[in-house]
């Protein structure tokens, strides 16, 4: 996930949600 992290950071953060 990290090209998509570069474009959406956001993106990042919600999967950490929903993993968690």
């Amino acid at each position: 996930l990290g090209k998509l992290g570069e474009m959406v950071p956001w993106v990042s953060v919600s999967s950490s949600e929903s993993v968690m």
